[in-house]
């Protein structure tokens, strides 16, 4: 059995015994990261941060892991789905559009910060044929200014595309996470978690 078969199916066909995520170890994690890559930033230019490339993308397991959390039942019964093959079957901006009260605006920062997390876990090297070297697609990324100098995967060295995504997805795991607590109070100290990269913006 391949490893992607075999993840697919943990999730659709759950078995007696203990189970469990790691929603909040991976968002540990990426606090973590986000400690260093300050402390990288402050020996340079407040910016550059070669852990950005590590932790970009462990935000994005960490949110994977909080959708099969929650609509497997973890937090409670409210707004489970009943649908977590459909995590298996479309990405996880299509299942949370499906599923989740996201708007226009934030759904369009979450594809782009997708994107981010694409090109960082499948980089391509070769010139892209634009003055600054950035991809055309991602061009607007410069124009906020979240980006370093440099070839392309040099350009995402920076710990202020790092707080962008992260801010990003603490929006998103707000909205997750509203949708299933039945008691506010668990609810907001559960997204605490997701909001500690706050401590490292300069």
């Amino acid at each position: 059995m391949s490893g992607r078969k075999d993840r697919d199916e943990r999730i659709v066909n759950p078995k007696n015994g203990s189970w469990g995520s790691s929603s909040q170890d991976l968002v540990r994690l990426s606090v973590i990261l986000f400690k260093h890559s300050k402390d990288y930033a402050e020996q340079f230019n407040q910016n550059v941060s070669i852990y950005t490339l590590a932790g970009i993308p462990v935000l994005f397991s960490a949110l994977r892991a909080l959708l099969i959390e929650a609509n497997a039942g973890m937090y409670g019964d409210l707004g489970v789905t009943n649908n977590i093959e459909q995590l298996n079957k479309c990405s996880e901006i299509k299942f949370l559009s499906n599923n989740y009260s996201i708007d226009s605006g934030l759904q369009q920062e979450l594809k782009l910060a997708y994107e981010v997390r694409n090109e960082i876990a499948h980089p391509t090297h070769l010139p892209t044929g634009t003055k600054s070297g950035t991809p055309e697609y991602l061009s607007v990324l410069r124009e906020r200014e979240l980006l370093e100098e440099g070839i392309w995967l040099s350009q995402m060295t920076s710990h202020k595309l790092y707080l962008w995504v992260a801010e990003i997805l603490e929006k998103v795991a707000g909205i997750v996470l509203s949708h299933h607590y039945g008691d506010e109070v668990q609810m907001h100290s559960h997204l605490r978690s997701w909001s500690k990269y706050r401590n490292y913006k300069f």
